[in-house]
Formats: C-alpha cells, sequence, structure tokens
C-alpha cells in the first residue's frame, strides 16, 4: 500500500508542477499536451512517468538537451513522501498542503498569485467548524480583501 500511495503522490507532484509551469507562462491547463519548455516537443509517454522519466534522462530534455529544473523532481519525490504518511482521517489538510504549493509554485515562478487558491483554501480549512466560527473567518476574510 505504501508504494501505491508514493506513485499516487509523485502522479500528484508532476501534475502540480506542470499546472505551475502552465499558470506562469499562461497557457491552457489542458492543451498542448506535456512538452519541453525550450523545444516544444511533445514527449512521448514514459517521459511523462514521475521520478523514474527524471533519472532515466539525467535531468534533461531527450531530444534537445535542455535541463529540466531539479525543483520537478524534488516536489515529485516529496509529494509521494508526504502521502505515504496519510491517514484516511486527515486527507483535509492534505488538499489544503496542496494548494499552498501550488500557490507557492506559482508565486515562485511569477511573483503572483492565484487569488482563488485563497478562497479554496479558506473553505477547505473552515470545512468542519462551527457556524459562527465560519461567519467570522468570512468576515475577517472580507475585512483583509478590502484593506
Amino acid at each position: 500500500m505504501t508504494i501505491i500511495l508514493f506513485i499516487y503522490g509523485t502522479c500528484i507532484g508532476s501534475w502540480l508542477t506542470a499546472m505551475a509551469d502552465r499558470y506562469a507562462t499562461g497557457t491552457s491547463y489542458i492543451y498542448p499536451a506535456s512538452h519541453c519548455a525550450t523545444c516544444h516537443t511533445p514527449l512521448a509517454y514514459w517521459q511523462l512517468v514521475p521520478v523514474f522519466s527524471y533519472l532515466t534522462l539525467r535531468g534533461r530534455c531527450h531530444y534537445c538537451q535542455a535541463s529540466i529544473p531539479a525543483t520537478t523532481f524534488l516536489l515529485e519525490v516529496a509529494t509521494g513522501i508526504v502521502l505515504t504518511s496519510i491517514q484516511y482521517t486527515t486527507v483535509l489538510p492534505f488538499l489544503w498542503l496542496g494548494l499552498w504549493t501550488f500557490a507557492a509554485l506559482c508565486d515562485a515562478r511569477t511573483q503572483t498569485f492565484p487569488a482563488w487558491v485563497s478562497y479554496l483554501a479558506m473553505g477547505l480549512a473552515l470545512w468542519h467548524q462551527p457556524a459562527t466560527t465560519l461567519v467570522l473567518g468570512v468576515l475577517l476574510f472580507a475585512c483583509i480583501r478590502l484593506l
């Protein structure tokens, strides 16, 4: 079970990195397919396997030999390790952590912050709170946004 969770975690880390890169370049999240950022050659199926393809290619594009950022590899491995420590009762904090990881990647690449992440993260943080806490949280968030 641990190996399967690690594989899923690396896939999630790879997806987070790809989405942050697409946010940074302003391209669609769906189209075009995964490709080299330098030569724009579409990647083959074996080049899309997280961790394995990075190690096989030695951190370089198969076609143009451009360097693949090490953050891609590190995030894939870190997400795999984090997901292996998941417990069935703690899924919500991992979703929240994933959102903020995506936001941090976007911020590191573009010096901008996707606003929708803060709304979704607030909803996740206040998910199981009493109604009064939820109302106070929304009011506090609205005041911060107005400032």
